[in-house]
């Protein structure tokens, strides 16, 4: 730095600041753009998915509706008017046609014989799956025909009791009896259960023969049936964009209770279906639903039409008193696909904003040092120079000492020139005064030379009477010494 100009050192010094001071705002500008951008990026994400798991809880919760809407009707009340009504009209149909038959045929078949065929009509009548009529009497409660249990025929059943001490045949003819027909609940043993369940039965009389006509229900057979009539509905709801979106059911066991989209699942274990990263996702689903009751859970999953794997979101709900697991899901690669297209666009945004960022830094501090430039040059390098040049007239020039700064400022620079001025002035004082001294020097010098002349002049003369007088007493002693060495001889 010794070697460089105080111009250069200027240039740097103003410079350098600014570049810093550029580079650092474009930095820090271009990380703030981008953090916004980042941060709005991610807001978008977030609320989207916030979004769509609103909607996909929202629908499930009507699924939820429903499947309640559903499992109401097996209420112990609402069963009883459910059963009363589906057993009621069995039993009527059953009667009329008993009817229908006694009075085609009671005046031409005898007695055993009609009695016969009309216990022959309602054995075989069978419905539904599990549906069936027994006949026993109104007056004895004797059982005149059970299909089921034969063993049953002839017997009295009056005192045959329920688990809970009910006599459901005295009770059954008690109803009959008063109102001609009723419904009578109680338990019973069904078929392949090792204990007592809930059971509706629904009587009439046969007035011919005093009769009673009954059918019943397990109310576990109506929960079945509400719950297939519940799994029928759900697998028709639909919801979304083509009515694409669709529930299913599966069990606490990880088991497909109901799939509307692939029947083929239903009934198979489906905890060890996983995703194409490893994740057994319905095994997670259910077990979301066993610890938190509901949830959601992320995968990826063939998207329909596309054949392309894709993020999808699912939540689940779980349905206690069934034990079923509903959920619904999502595909969200529209929303990865827009978070994309937004960081691309954010990208050729931020680029696009650097440039005109840089290209506006360089423009403003070129302005800036253009007027930077010229302000320093006009008060600092320009005296400078002006300076610069009168010291080099001072050393390398004919020293004109009647030369002065111009002083345009009162800085730092126009004090030090004011001062240098001042010191310029003294030089010339002092020159003038050494000029005038030397000619006052010169003529004393002058008078002085001129009387040591006339000393010189007389020292001159006085040497010359001292010698001759020298000389004359060196002759007279000479006299003296002869004379008295004559004087001794003599």
């Amino acid at each position: 730095m010794k070697n460089v100009s105080l111009k250069s050192k200027i240039l740097f010094l103003i410079i350098t600041p600014m570049v810093l001071i550029s580079g650092l705002y474009i930095a820090l500008a271009s990380g703030m753009a981008s953090s916004i951008t980042e941060n709005s990026v991610q807001m978008y994400e977030k609320e989207s998915y916030a979004a769509k798991k609103q909607e996909l809880q929202g629908y499930v919760k009507v699924a939820m509706k429903t499947i309640e809407s559903y499992y109401e009707l097996t209420s112990k009340e609402k069963a009883k008017d459910a059963v009363a009504k589906g057993l009621q009209k069995e039993v009527e149909t059953m009667v009329g046609a008993m009817e229908g038959f006694y009075e085609a045929n009671k005046n031409s078949m005898s007695k055993a014989k009609l009695q016969a065929s009309l216990k022959a009509m309602v054995e075989s009548a069978d419905y539904g799956k599990t549906g069936y009529f027994w006949i026993h009497t109104a007056d004895t409660t004797e059982v005149v025909m059970h299909p089921k249990n034969p063993s049953l025929n002839g017997k009295n059943v009056a005192d045959v009791k329920d688990p809970n001490g009910k006599k459901l045949f005295s009770a059954m003819n008690k109803v009959v009896n008063a109102s001609n027909e009723g419904i009578v609940d109680y338990q019973w043993n069904k078929p392949g259960s090792d204990k007592p369940l809930d059971k509706i039965s629904y009587v009439k009389k046969f007035e011919p023969y005093n009769w009673v006509v009954g059918t019943g229900e397990y109310v576990e057979d109506l929960t079945a049936k509400v719950q297939k009539d519940a799994l029928r509905t759900i697998a028709q709801m639909r919801y979304g964009e083509n009515d694409s979106g669709y529930f299913w059911v599966n069990d606490l066991d990880v088991k497909m209770v109901m799939h509307p989209i692939d029947s083929s699942l239903n009934g198979k274990d489906m905890s060890q279906v996983k995703d194409e990263d490893g994740k057994a996702f319905f095994k997670e689903l259910t077990q979301v639903a066993k610890n938190e009751g509901s949830g959601f859970v992320t995968y990826k999953w063939k998207k329909p039409g596309s054949g392309k794997v894709v993020p999808k979101i699912s939540y689940i709900t779980v349905f206690e008193p069934w034990g079923w697991v509903i959920g619904t899901g999502a595909y969200v690669d529209f929303i990865e696909a827009n978070v994309a297209q937004m960081e691309e666009k954010s990208a050729e945004i931020e680029n696009n904003s650097f440039t005109k960022m840089l290209t506006t830094s360089v423009i403003v501090v070129g302005i800036i040092l253009l007027i930077g430039f010229i302000t320093v040059k006009k008060s600092v390098l320009d005296p400078l120079i002006r300076l610069q040049a009168v010291a080099k007239d001072l050393y390398q020039g004919e020293g004109d000492l009647t030369k002065r700064l111009p002083i345009a400022n009162n800085d730092e620079i126009g004090v030090a020139s004011e001062y240098i001025n001042g010191f310029i002035g003294k030089i010339e004082n002092l020159i003038a005064n050494t000029k005038q001294s030397s000619s006052e020097n010169a003529s004393i010098s002058h008078e002085l030379s001129t009387t040591a002349l006339g000393v010189g002049n007389n020292v001159e003369k006085s040497v010359s009477v001292i010698d001759n007088a020298t000389k004359q007493a060196a002759t007279i002693k000479t006299e003296i010494v002869e004379s008295v060495k004559h004087a001794k001889e003599s």
